[in-house]
């Protein structure tokens, strides 16, 4: 692996992006974020698990999105920057993800250096990216679905299955 095509991937879309910290909250964040008080502490995590949305959302069940947003929200409060800071990292390291994915099925550095960067970049995940509400539901799920994959990959990608990525792929 080449450390400095994960450095390219991650600056390439920290620049791509780097203009949405000068956004503000936008669409139903201030449902999900600043209005919604099951969201403003982790001592109604029951009601979260259990689908509880905001008026309106309700046909929609996303514990662990709502649960995610519920930690930010007590780390963060509601400043705007750390969101987005996350939501950046995040798809950062989902571009690195499908990297290191294309690597481990062409066995070409460059061919994953390529996807890295147009996943990275590509128009359909702008927003993914700066919707905050969309990003902490979307990016979170990419990540455990690229993590998965590659945990299987992995686990049958030898003669002999390897236990513990076949568990991890699961998990």
């Amino acid at each position: 692996m080449n450390k400095y095509h994960f450095i390219a991937i991650i600056g390439v879309v920290f620049l791509v992006y780097l203009n949405i910290f000068w956004n503000d909250f936008a669409i139903d964040d201030s449902k999900f974020i600043i209005n919604w008080p099951l969201n403003q502490n982790l001592s109604h995590l029951d009601q979260l698990i259990s689908g509880e949305l905001p008026e309106g959302h309700q046909n929609a069940y996303r514990p662990i999105a709502t649960i995610i947003s519920a930690l930010y929200h007590q780390i963060w409060g509601t400043n705007i920057f750390f969101y987005h800071l996350a939501a950046i990292t995040l798809h950062a390291l989902n571009s690195i993800l499908v990297y290191l994915l294309t690597r481990r099925l062409t066995k070409s550095s460059l061919a994953a250096l390529i996807a890295g960067v147009i996943f990275g970049v590509h128009p359909v995940h702008v927003e993914m990216v700066t919707y905050v509400t969309a990003s902490i539901g979307g990016l979170w799920s990419a990540l455990f679905f690229f993590v998965s994959l590659y945990c299987y990959l992995e686990a049958t990608g030898k003669e002999k299955l390897n236990i513990r990525y076949y568990f991890a792929s699961i998990i």
